[in-house]
């Protein structure tokens, strides 16, 4: 937790705005604003009011001059309140939530500490681990939100693609590129993977990522590479858990099981159209069945095939 917390970041003429030491130590912080000085005491807060405008606040010590927290004030006075739309609580953080049509309360169960924002009022709310929520505001996107430091950590336009109790992670497009980069945060920092083709493997909690003609296994436990294997092939797509598509260079389409030796279980050929299946104990039939529009999309993607759907015959080696 940061030395100190100013609350809110938000707020009107006549908001109270609330210095908090975190520290064992008395702290001066300064507005650079005002240039005006207010020292605080060890574990403690101390209430004040402020002039329209920005205001940054420091310690006045050179040394922690890397560490500001930011308040606006409005130039008008607050009256009145908004309209209760709902509350929130979960066993994984010691926060309960009250959100109105004009603000947020954050309360703590556990320290009895009560923090307002203003203009903080999204359409969703979800806890995450080790205190943090998951805001989606309507219009605007998806925002990782710390209840440590509260201030937001991250901003996604579009729904995070996995979590766990150990990471969120999301997917940025690049604009004019043919790679994607996943952003990987494990409620403390983030990692951030090069992935032109990736797949997540849901019950062995695993992440797959093709880059640069390798695939690389992580763990969605500890963010570990397990290992990398180099695809036959042309590689084209991840299907199901943990196989992935290739072509060879006489236009077939092999189906490859990662973790079983990269081993080639199953084969579409292209001029009789049908999947002849090598090994049906690794992937037997009514799954391969469950694969026709995955075929389908595949060959809209390599052959610009504009049917939606496509007949598929199979055949037993």
């Amino acid at each position: 937790m940061s030395k100190f917390q100013v609350h809110p970041h938000r707020g009107y003429l006549n908001t109270d705005i609330y210095l908090i030491n975190n520290n064992k130590d008395s702290l001066v912080l300064v507005d650079k604003n005002t240039n005006k000085k207010y020292c605080v005491s060890p574990y403690s807060c101390k209430t004040i009011r402020l002039c329209e405008g920005d205001h940054f606040f420091r310690i006045d010590d050179s040394e922690e001059s890397e560490y500001f927290e930011t308040v606006f004030i409005e130039d008008a006075i607050k009256l009145g309140g908004g309209r209760l739309v709902g509350a929130y609580v979960s066993e994984r953080n010691n926060w309960a939530l009250v959100k109105m049509t004009d603000r947020m309360y954050f309360h703590s169960i556990e320290s009895g500490i009560e923090f307002i924002e203003y203009g903080l009022v999204p359409q969703e709310i979800d806890f995450l681990p080790n205190n943090h929520t998951l805001f989606y505001t309507r219009g605007q996107g998806y925002t990782v939100f710390s209840l440590k430091s509260f201030t937001p950590v991250f901003f996604s336009k579009t729904a995070p693609v996995f979590r766990n109790n150990e990471f969120i992670i999301f997917q940025l497009n690049k604009e004019g590129d043919n790679s994607d980069t996943l952003w990987i945060y494990n409620y403390e920092d983030f990692v951030s993977l090069s992935a032109e083709e990736y797949a997540i493997n849901h019950k062995n909690n695993e992440i797959y990522i093709y880059n640069d003609g390798k695939i690389s296994i992580k763990s969605l436990e500890t963010l570990e590479t397990l290992f990398i294997v180099s695809p036959y092939g042309s590689f084209l797509m991840f299907i199901l858990d943990g196989f992935y598509i290739s072509e060879s260079i006489n236009g077939e389409y092999s189906v490859f099981d990662i973790r079983n030796g990269n081993k080639e279980i199953g084969r579409l050929v292209n001029s009789a159209i049908y999947i002849k299946v090598l090994d049906r104990t690794i992937l037997p039939k009514e799954d391969i069945e469950g694969l026709r529009g995955l075929y389908s999309e595949l060959y809209g993607r390599v052959r610009g095939s504009s049917e939606k759907y496509i007949s598929l015959s199979f055949n037993y080696a």
